[in-house]
């Protein structure tokens, strides 16, 4: 555990060392996932695509990512289900315009578990429109909302003006929260592989 908080520590304030402090931990439990998931964090931020999905693979969950630019940082967080949930977040560029409310361009939220529960934390069902992604049902909310994120650094409320594109890939639910069209967002969300 100890070689994990290091490891974290080094990786917020962007210090070297962070990846072999994060390998320290899972030496000491191979099968710790914030473990993999912080290091996976790190590789992503130096650009290290490959091995940074090889990390998410051992912390036991890859979903499917966009086309396009790899994201700029992954965070774990707990999901409804219990199970950790990915955040990956993509920083504002000619692709991804600037999420009004946020640091980002980007950010795809993913976890095991349902889509229903994710569109229940919506307050008016009215701004919740139904939409198709790779012909499944999905769901598009292009209204402001709250965004409350809470990872191991710490809980962050944003006030959203973006939209939403919500859908299930056999286990996975997706939620993307983005500035683009409805129809931009949904071929991003047919691209991911």
């Amino acid at each position: 555990r100890d070689a994990y908080v290091q490891g974290y520590d080094l990786a917020l304030t962007l210090y070297p060392g962070a990846v072999e402090a994060f390998d320290r931990a899972l030496t000491a439990d191979p099968g710790f996932a914030l473990a993999h998931a912080g290091k996976a964090q790190v590789l992503m931020r130096e650009g290290k695509a490959a091995a940074a999905r090889e990390a998410l693979a051992l912390a036991g969950f890859e979903p499917a990512l966009p086309s396009g630019p790899p994201p700029d940082e992954v965070y774990v967080v707990d999901s409804p289900f219990g199970d950790p949930g990915l955040i990956y977040a993509w920083r504002p560029s000619a692709s991804y315009p600037t999420l009004p409310g946020t640091e980002w361009g980007l950010v795809l939220i993913a976890f095991q578990g349902d889509d229903e529960t994710v569109v229940k934390t919506v307050q008016r069902f009215e701004d919740i429109h139904d939409a198709t992604v790779n012909g499944e049902r999905a769901s598009w909310i292009p209204v402001p909302h709250v965004l409350e994120i809470e990872t191991d650094a710490g809980f962050e409320t944003f006030s959203v003006q973006g939209n939403v594109l919500i859908w299930e890939v056999a286990d996975v639910t997706y939620r993307l929260e983005t500035s683009l069209d409805r129809a931009s967002a949904i071929a991003l969300a047919e691209s991911t592989t």
